[in-house]
């Protein structure tokens, strides 16, 4: 015989002669001997006369509505705005979409600008007093209309190309040049310049009916609920590098216009931010100057803006995406020169 068969056989000669019920009743004895003393107390307290009693009440009493259909407490953030009647302080908002600028709020502390109210001149001061310590990067404030007109005009013209003048020395002449009659020469620097735009961004209040009192004499745009514009961003590629690596080429310069207080202040954050320089030897500096990023951010305005004055740079825009053919850089660079310092 296997010794399976044996265990077996064993198991039924040793508990085969014992009763369910038996069994039942010994663990039910042992469970009251051992909590005796805790069901007497209980029945007690109950006024019933057996366990049996107890079990049968306590069923019901887990059918009642009183448990199934209890109502929940308030939640603790719903207390928050009503416990003393005032609304809640309002909290500053920040972007989560996938924009890929980086958020006004990892620059300015927005929690602290709308705790107490501040004037679009006090704003500009404080952007400014920011970036002067930042050697890689400019900055300007600019009103929120004039802004909607700027970017109004760049959806329908979104690429063009920008010229900084450029002078040659007389020891970097062609090699076929006089020498003794050498004299420094102007050329021209092209940039290829992209308007990109993102998402606008949220309101930074958590209530927008809550405005703040700004003097009727320090801002042209008084605040209103309407939503933001959108943000917007500006690539600057020398234009021999673009031809090269098109998309891949790396931008010298980028702008990037704040649009999160355009509402509230009446004002847009322009910052721009100069790559810098890869070449050996050149550490701490940068592939663009100053003076050059200024100039170009200036003649974006120029040709952008769409005012009477600048209705030349328009003329430029429109025939440099409509009429490619007709373009001519002699006009660009002769528009571009002037007003503009170098």
């Amino acid at each position: 015989m296997s010794l399976g068969r044996i265990h077996s056989t064993y198991l039924r000669q040793k508990v085969g002669h014992i009763r369910p019920g038996v069994v039942k009743r010994c663990i039910s004895t042992s469970y009251e001997e051992k909590y005796g003393e805790k069901l007497k107390r209980r029945l007690d307290e109950e006024g019933l006369r057996s366990v049996s009693e107890l079990k049968a009440k306590l069923v019901e009493r887990t059918k009642s509505p009183e448990v199934v259909g209890q109502p929940m407490r308030p939640s603790v953030a719903d207390s928050l705005s009503t416990s003393n009647g005032t609304p809640a302080k309002p909290i500053v908002k920040e972007r989560k979409d996938s924009s890929p600028v980086k958020p006004l709020s990892t620059i300015l502390n927005l929690s602290k600008l709308f705790s107490t109210p501040h004037t679009p001149e006090q704003i500009t001061a404080l952007w400014t007093a920011y970036h002067a310590s930042k050697p890689g990067c400019l900055s300007a404030v600019i009103p929120t209309e004039t802004y909607e007109r700027m970017i109004t005009s760049a959806k329908l013209y979104p690429s063009f190309v920008l010229p900084l003048e450029r002078t040659i020395p007389p020891d970097q002449a062609p090699a076929d040049a006089d020498a003794s009659t050498a004299v420094e020469k102007k050329a021209h620097e092209f940039f290829y310049l992209e308007w990109g735009f993102h998402p606008p961004p949220p309101d930074p209040r958590s209530d927008p009916a809550f405005l703040f009192d700004l003097p009727p004499a320090t801002s042209s745009t008084p605040p209103t609920n309407q939503a933001n514009p959108h943000t917007s961003s500006l690539l600057f590629t020398p234009l021999a590098e673009y031809k090269i690596r098109q998309s891949f080429a790396t931008p010298f310069l980028v702008l990037t216009h704040y649009t999160d207080l355009a509402r509230s202040h009446g004002v847009v954050l322009l910052r721009g931010d100069r790559t810098p320089s890869t070449t050996q030897g050149n550490e701490g500096k940068f592939s663009m100057s100053l003076t050059d990023a200024q100039v170009l951010s200036l003649l974006v305005q120029k040709f952008w803006l769409g005012t009477e004055q600048s209705q030349r740079g328009r003329e430029l825009l429109e025939t440099f995406h409509k009429k490619p053919h007709e373009f001519k850089w002699e006009e660009l660079i002769e528009y571009a020169n002037l007003g503009v310092p170098t």
